[in-house]
């Protein structure tokens, strides 16, 4: 917590009165939100198709011909499982001990954390060793 409170200290020196720099947060989000819609049009972005039916023996289809078979499939559910179980026993606890310091902010993406079950089409992305190359 004391290195929270010294951040936070030097941000608020650097942009002078206590609450500026929330306030210059704010009033930059607009700006923020445009260039990012400037953006999308100029590289594209496309929204993120809904899920897709997999196979009921386990393996999974994904877009472009992307596939595992059930052992993988398998794997990569107990690594999400295990991803999740820290995740909630010492990743968030922490992250809401430092988001409770200031009762006056809330921390931003929370609201997109899955509920259920982690593994999601949009979290897990497969990479051939192909694609990997061309990036």
């Amino acid at each position: 917590m004391a290195e929270y409170h010294r951040h936070r200290a030097i941000v608020e020196q650097a942009a002078g009165q206590p609450g500026d720099a929330a306030r210059a947060w704010s009033a930059a989000v607009p700006e923020f939100l445009a260039a990012w819609e400037k953006i999308k049009v100029k590289y594209g972005y496309p929204e993120r198709a809904g899920p897709v039916a997999q196979p009921a023996d386990g393996s999974w289809h994904g877009a472009g011909g992307r596939r595992l078979d059930h052992a993988q499939n398998t794997e990569i559910d107990r690594a999400c499982a295990r991803i999740r179980e820290v995740g909630e026993r010492a990743i968030i606890p922490g992250v809401r001990a430092v988001e409770a310091e200031d009762p006056t902010r809330r921390l931003a993406g929370f609201e997109s954390y899955p509920n259920g079950s982690l593994r999601s089409l949009a979290t897990v992305t497969l990479t051939t060793p192909r694609e990997a190359a061309a990036q």
